[in-house]
């Protein structure tokens, strides 16, 4: 299928032939119809992405920040790792379109096969022939209504978001400051909503087009004063509202727009303007100043987008769904005409020319739409490239996000005898970014294309938690040998299903990603420990993860614990060589926070000495994230986020650049093994053990909980 995407490092906008995706649970796949590009917003990512590196940095300061802190945190080189990694992806362009339903995944039970819906959202309502939308960002459309306009939904519940903010009654006086589209879709609603509106606007052809919506007033700014006509349009009282949808860095308009307004009066904020304040005016005036996020609560928030969760209409009357509803019904009565602000029509094949229109600048576009034909796509998988001659070792691909092509892929790619014959993701533009940079000859939606393929004789699963298991299971079933990122499992009873696939597998092969065992300051230390007993303290300073983080969901990463406190326990076990005889755990539940989150570990392994780990989200963010020490045998050592090992008596010294947790020298291992055929790497027991203890640590805990 055709979707829109645009390679960020060198800012090419793309048309490419990419896997249709496959339709999955609180999911609905449809078949795209219409999609309306966001001129002001696409134009300006496009413009950031064909910026030089320094030219990126500047228009962007906030990720410049986080890119010195990873620096200071896990070192240059593998910031550099990452940074590589983020140029390197292909962004899907649009977040507004509108179709027919192809099919509904399990959980969704108000739309069906066959509906006329819009869909909302970046990454999943973009510039593609079939995309998948979640449950909660797709809504039905009424019969009278058109898909031209419909394909505007989103980009009006933006403006409809940013009315509600600033709670209009029946007769205010509103003014619109900045007349794109999402200014003009703006001045649609408000005069549908019974305002009086003055739009404003440095452009003459944006005033035009104001006056074609009725607006009952307007100002150019440069040439008219606004202060003065603002004055005059309201008897002298100022506005009741400001509604600010420009598109600038400039300040300029953040302290104009206040002088507008009366006392007690507000200003909303849809769209991007500098945010240097004039305290004055707001406090002698006494006023409102708020911010709209997009199109409505629900914004940002996965439990909502991506897992369905609504909000009760008793506490949030208006969601990003049903500000769609909204919008929807007001096209189906004639009283906002969207398509009205269409200037440009192209098919999905000239998509090139609608961008290249844009960001040229000749033209003066305001709604620009793409139509897409009617012929059906379902493959969702796709031939790139023949296929090389045949290697020792095929491998499968099943996930591709950052970590696998930051630090996994590149391993894979760099091993002569190993082919990676075909990639698997969710996304189809991933799968094809992917097997485009490793010159993998196919690429696939479908990660049981890459099971039931018989010429592949590796898998490497490296998706979310949450299909760990299955996918392995399924994998040792049909005798391949398995590499899985950690977890192995999120449960028991999950572990039980692996364990019992790797007794009947043609060819039990298993290893799972417990990288820290292979870093080069490890081997250091074990080389100064050869002996036991060792007592060993091993400190993680994990931080705080976003509320929405899919790490912290009990269904999609396990939690914390699972997702992360498995290599910790994978390290006690591997360096003992033996099961703990005992083991004494202790959780902090802190705010209404996950007891794992904050916990204190002992583990008692007998003669061969005890394990103490203090696991905490609440440390300096700033302070290094791993601390080991180890004592016994007279000596001390001390690890420090594997960048540098420290052994005591003598000072002895072992540093590295960056950081250095092992992965490549696994990955190098791994691939080793399976094409000699030899056991993997990490003994299986050793494996399975360490996720028994993990499950019976968090059952333990949460009992006391």
């Amino acid at each position: 299928m055709l979707q829109v995407i645009q390679d960020f490092k060198s800012g090419a906008i793309r048309l490419v032939d990419v896997p249709a995706p496959e339709v999955s649970p609180g999911n609905v796949l449809v078949r795209t119809r219409v999609s309306a590009i966001s001129v002001g917003t696409e134009r300006t990512t496009a413009d950031v992405a064909r910026k030089s590196l320094i030219g990126k940095a500047r228009s962007r300061p906030d990720l410049v920040r986080k890119v010195w802190e990873n620096v200071q945190r896990e070192g240059l080189a593998t910031t550099i790792k990452k940074v590589k990694g983020r140029l390197d992806e292909w962004k899907p362009m649009g977040y507004s379109a509108t179709g027919d339903v192809l099919a509904v995944g399990a959980g969704i039970d108000d739309i069906l096969p066959g509906m006329r819906v819009a869909c909302a959202g970046a990454e999943h309502a973009g510039h593609s022939q079939i995309i998948l939308v979640p449950k909660n960002l797709c809504v039905p459309l009424l019969d009278s209504v058109q898909f031209e306009d419909a394909a505007f939904t989103t980009i009006a519940s933006i403006a409809l978001q940013g009315i509600r903010r600033g709670e209009v009654n029946l007769g205010d006086n509103v003014v619109v400051l900045g007349l794109g589209l999402v200014g003009l879709l703006t001045v649609d609603l408000l005069k549908a909503s019974g305002a009086n509106v003055l739009g404003m606007d440095i452009r003459g052809s944006a005033l035009d087009w104001a006056k074609k919506f009725n607006v009952d007033q307007t100002v150019l700014l440069g040439e008219d004063d606004p202060e003065e006509a603002v004055a005059a349009w309201s008897g002298g009282r100022g506005a009741d509202l400001v509604i600010l949808t420009t598109a600038t860095q400039s300040s300029v308009p953040m302290r104009m727009a206040p002088t507008l307004l009366r006392d007690r009066g507000r200003l909303v904020v849809v769209g991007v303007a500098g945010l240097a304040l004039e305290r004055e005016v707001f406090y002698m005036r006494d006023l409102e100043l708020l911010f709209s996020r997009s199109y409505g609560p629900g914004r940002y928030d996965p439990g909502y987008e991506e897992k369905g969760r609504d909000y009760p209409i008793g506490f949030v009357r208006w969601t990003e769904r049903r500000n769609m509803e909204a919008v929807i019904s007001l096209i189906a009565q004639g009283k906002i005409h969207p398509s009205k602000l269409i200037t440009h029509r192209f098919p999905i094949t000239e998509a090139d020319k609608a961008y290249q229109m844009i960001l040229e600048g000749k033209e003066a576009p305001v709604g620009v739409i793409l139509n897409y034909p009617d012929e059906p796509v379902t493959s969702r998988r796709m031939t790139i490239s023949a296929r090389p001659a045949a290697k020792s070792l095929k491998i499968g691909v099943i996930g591709a996000g950052g970590f696998a092509r930051n630090f996994i892929l590149p391993q894979i790619a760099r091993c002569s005898d190993a082919q990676i014959a075909m990639v698997a993701t969710a996304h189809g533009h991933t799968a094809r970014m992917v097997a485009e940079k490793y010159g993998i000859p196919e690429a696939t939606t479908d990660a049981a294309q890459v099971l039931n393929d018989d010429s592949i004789n590796m898998v490497f699963v490296l998706t979310r938690h949450d299909t760990h298991a299955s996918l392995v299971c399924e994998a040792l079933r049909r005798g391949k040998m398995v590499y899985v990122e950690k977890p192995l499992a999120m449960n028991q009873a999950e572990l039980v299903q692996v364990e019992e696939a790797l007794r009947n597998s043609p060819f039990p092969w298993l290893m799972v990603g417990f990288n820290r065992v292979f870093s080069p300051h490890t081997a250091f230390l074990k080389k100064h420990f050869p002996q036991s007993p060792a007592f060993m303290f091993y400190r993680v300073n994990a931080g705080t993860l976003p509320a929405g983080s899919w790490m912290k969901d009990a269904q999609s990463g396990g939690g914390r614990w699972v997702g992360e406190g498995c290599h910790f326990l994978h390290f006690a076990r591997h360096w003992m060589g033996v099961d703990p005889v005992a083991f004494m755990a202790s959780g902090i539940p802190l705010r209404g926070e996950d007891p794992m989150e904050n916990l204190s570990l002992f583990l008692d392994f007998g003669p061969k000495g005890t394990f103490s780990l203090l696991y905490t989200s609440r440390g300096a963010k700033k302070y290094p994230k791993e601390h080991l020490e180890v004592w016994g045998e007279g000596k001390t050592a001390v690890l420090e986020d594997f960048r540098s090992v420290t052994v005591f008596p003598g000072k002895k010294v072992h540093k590295s650049s960056g950081q250095d947790k092992g992965i490549d020298t696994e990955i190098a291992r791994t691939l080793e093994a399976a094409l000699k055929g030899a056991p993997p790497p990490l003994d299986q027991e050793e494996l399975l053990a360490t996720h028994r203890l993990l499950f019976q640590i968090e059952d333990s805990l949460r009992q006391k909980s």
